[in-house]
């Protein structure tokens, strides 16, 4: 909807599953355009393989959440929009080939905006990664606005930004 109060969180996951994760040959590209408007969020936005997001700018097209209790308000993920321990298990494969292109991920509480994690050959271009940060971190990795993990099974590599913000946290 994108009117800032209805939770869009189901259609966004459906709408990344039905485009990326349920197709059988996984690396057709198609993109997922979201017109202006500030899409509210209340659960994690699960970002599979080859996914491409396109936004109407980064003042434009604005996804919010606000969930205390969520780890992240998007997170890469593997083909079947598997995250963390999960990523590859199955057939899934691992992060790769994501774009986001002109919008804005929005945290309003302490969490990590944009959590990428096991992702390779990524690219977020003219985008805002603003966070919610209350306190200075105590440690590092902790809350960052854009958080970058890697597990022993598959290595965050050649992560690309341009022309992107990040604000609000730390990196």
């Amino acid at each position: 909807v994108g009117d800032g109060v209805t939770d869009d969180t189901a259609a966004i996951n459906r709408a990344l599953y039905e485009l990326f994760a349920r197709e059988q040959i996984q690396r057709v590209r198609r993109m997922l355009y979201f017109p202006a408007g500030k899409y509210y969020v209340t659960d994690l936005i699960k970002i599979p393989s080859f996914a491409y997001i396109k936004g109407e700018g980064p003042d434009s097209t604005i996804i919010y959440g606000n969930d205390a209790a969520e780890n992240a308000v998007a997170q890469f993920a593997d083909s079947k929009q598997q995250v963390d321990a999960s990523v590859g298990s199955g057939t899934g494969l691992p992060p790769q080939f994501i774009v986001l292109d002109g919008l804005t991920i929005e945290s309003g509480v302490d969490i990590p905006t944009l959590h990428i994690d096991q992702a390779e050959s990524c690219y977020i271009n003219n985008c805002k990664i603003i966070g919610n940060k209350t306190s200075a971190p105590t440690s590092t990795g902790t809350n960052a606005a854009v958080k970058i993990t890697s597990s022993s099974s598959y290595t965050t590599k050649h992560i690309n930004f341009k022309n992107t913000t990040i604000g609000g946290q730390s990196l």
